[in-house]
C-alpha cells in the first residue's frame, strides 16, 4: 500500500500563538495513496500514529473542508512558521483555498463554540468533582432501613454510632431482589455486612435468638454505577493534563478556561471570514485567550457575553458576500486533478 506525505504541519495552541510551556505539540497532515488503491480495499482514508498526530488522505480531507470543518480548514491556513512539509501536490490545494470558505461556516465554526461554552460549564468535568463523589463508597453506602413502623433511614445513619456493626447480620428474602432482612444478636457474631464488592449474607445462626430490625432495600445499580464512576476518576488522575487541572483548581472558578480561550477564539475567527473571507489562525490577542485559559479573567462574565457575540457574528454573515456553500464541481476536479499529478510521483 503506497502513501506519499504531502502536507504536515503544528497545529492547536502552537499555530493559535496561545501555547505555554506546557502545551503539548499537536501534528495534522495529508497524504494521498496510490490511485490503484483508492478503487480498492486497501483504501485507507485517515491515519492516526498517536494521541497528538493525525494524517488524512487527500479525498477524506477535501471532504471534510467541503463540509467547513474548522479544524481542516485551520490547516489550509497554518501559519508558515509551523508548516513543517508541503507537497506541490498540496499545495494545488492550497492556492484554491479561498475557495472553501462559505456562509457553512457559520454553523460549523458557530456549533464547535457553543459546544466549549457546554464542556467549560460542565458539572461532570472530573476536575470539579466534589469529594463526597470521588471517595470510595461500599454496597452499605447503598442500603437503606425500612423499620417495622414504616420510617425508612440509610443504613449508614442507622449504624452510625455504634460501637461494632458486629453484632448484626442479613438474610435473604426468597423470591425478592435487592431486598433483604436486618438483623442483631447479642452474641458477638463477627461477620462483617459488606466486602468491597458485595453485601455478605448469612443463615441465622443455630442457637441464636435475633431480633428483627427490618428490611434493608439496596440499590444495587447505584453502587455500580458508582463503581464504574469512581474507576472511571481513578483512571483520570493517572492521565489529566495536569498543567490543565493545575489551571482550573488555582483559579477556582469550576469552568474550565481552556473551553473557554477556543469558544472565544472560534466566535472571533468565525467573525473574521465573514467579515474579511480569510481564516487568521495565529490569534492578534493571543495574550488575552491565555489570561481565559488561566482564569485570570471572570469566565462566567465571558459566558455572560458570548450571547452577543453570537448575534454579531450572524449579522456578519447575513451582511457578508461569501458564497452559501462550496461548489462541489469544484472540489469534486480539484480532487481529479491531484490524482492525475500524482501517478508521475508513484512511478518515480
Amino acid at each position: 500500500m503506497k502513501q506519499i506525505l504531502i502536507f504536515k504541519a503544528i497545529v492547536g495552541s502552537q499555530a493559535y500563538g496561545t501555547n505555554t510551556p506546557d502545551s503539548d505539540l499537536d501534528v495534522k497532515g495529508v497524504y494521498i495513496q496510490d490511485p490503484f488503491d483508492v478503487s480498492s480495499f486497501n483504501y485507507v482514508p485517515q491515519t492516526i500514529p498517536d494521541k497528538d498526530t493525525t494524517y488524512w488522505e487527500v479525498k477524506r480531507f477535501l471532504e471534510l473542508a467541503m463540509s467547513s470543518n474548522p479544524t481542516v480548514l485551520e490547516l489550509l491556513f497554518t501559519p508558515e512558521d509551523c508548516i513543517l512539509y508541503e507537497h506541490p501536490l498540496f499545495t494545488m490545494i492550497k492556492e484554491k483555498r479561498d475557495l472553501f470558505l462559505s456562509k457553512e461556516c457559520r454553523n460549523s465554526f458557530m456549533g464547535y463554540a457553543k459546544q466549549q461554552i457546554y464542556k467549560a460549564k460542565g458539572l461532570n468535568k472530573k476536575m470539579n468533582w466534589e469529594n463526597e463523589r470521588i471517595e470510595r463508597k461500599f454496597p452499605t453506602d447503598f442500603c437503606k432501613l425500612i423499620h417495622q413502623d414504616g420510617q425508612v433511614v440509610k443504613l449508614t445513619e442507622y449504624l452510625e454510632g455504634m460501637s461494632s456493626w458486629e453484632n448484626f447480620f442479613l438474610t435473604k428474602i426468597d423470591n425478592t431482589k435487592q431486598l433483604y432482612k436486618l438483623w442483631y444478636t447479642v452474641e458477638d457474631y463477627k461477620r462483617p455486612l459488606c466486602n468491597n464488592y458485595d453485601l455478605l449474607l448469612t443463615a441465622i445462626p443455630e442457637n441464636a435468638n435475633p431480633l428483627f430490625l427490618g428490611i434493608i432495600q439496596y440499590d444495587l445499580d447505584g453502587f455500580q454505577a458508582h463503581c464504574r464512576e469512581f474507576n472511571s476518576y481513578q483512571v483520570w488522575l493517572k492521565e489529566r493534563n495536569e498543567a490543565r487541572y493545575v489551571d482550573v483548581k488555582n483559579h477556582g472558578q469550576k469552568i474550565d478556561g481552556k473551553n473557554m480561550l477556543h469558544c472565544i477564539r472560534l466566535i472571533e475567527m468565525s467573525k473574521e471570514i465573514a467579515m474579511y473571507k480569510t481564516l487568521i489562525v495565529r490569534r492578534p490577542n493571543a495574550k488575552d485567550l491565555i489570561k481565559i485559559r488561566k482564569g485570570e479573567l471572570d469566565l462566567q462574565e465571558i459566558i455572560d457575553k458570548t450571547d452577543q457575540l453570537i448575534i454579531e457574528v450572524e449579522d456578519a454573515f447575513k451582511n457578508s458576500s461569501l458564497p452559501e456553500s462550496i461548489n462541489r464541481d469544484f472540489v469534486n476536479n480539484l480532487l481529479v486533478d491531484i490524482r492525475k499529478q500524482s501517478i508521475q510521483y508513484f512511478n518515480e
